[in-house]
């Protein structure tokens, strides 16, 4: 899985009255040359789970309980795995992509840069990588 490279990772809150009553995680990765985004969205109230692939719905759960979620990803199985309640990761193949972030975060030839978005810094954590050729 030498082609799978790992850009972002965020997580927002999103409830529209109460903004910790959803939660929006979003991975950007790229697989080859053709960039990709997961967003999942869950509500803590109801505990729906939707997933988005490349801002199209991909798939829809409601109360769900299941600890994994496939998609097809250019002819590769993308799963995303829950790790805690409202906490997931994203796996192609055995590729963790928390865990190829924080390599990317280690390797000298890119650079780490932790920013937050225009929200308050409790609502988002976003965490980035720039090559930097």
């Amino acid at each position: 899985m030498s082609d799978f490279l790992p850009l972002s990772f965020e997580t927002l809150n999103v409830g529209k009255r109460v903004k910790r009553s959803k939660k929006k995680i979003a991975w950007k990765f790229r697989i080859g040359q053709k960039l990709h985004c997961v967003e999942l969205y869950i509500s803590r109230v109801s505990g729906k789970i939707r997933i988005y692939l490349d801002g199209s719905i991909h798939s829809t759960y409601n109360k769900d309980s299941q600890c994994f979620y496939s998609l097809n990803i250019d002819n590769r199985n993308i799963v995303v795995c829950r790790k805690k309640s409202f906490e997931f990761d994203l796996k192609l193949g055995r590729v963790s992509f928390s865990k190829s972030l924080q390599d990317f975060k280690n390797n000298p030839f890119y650079s780490y840069s932790g920013c937050l978005t225009e929200r308050n810094y409790q609502d988002s954590e976003v965490y980035m990588i720039v090559n930097n050729h």
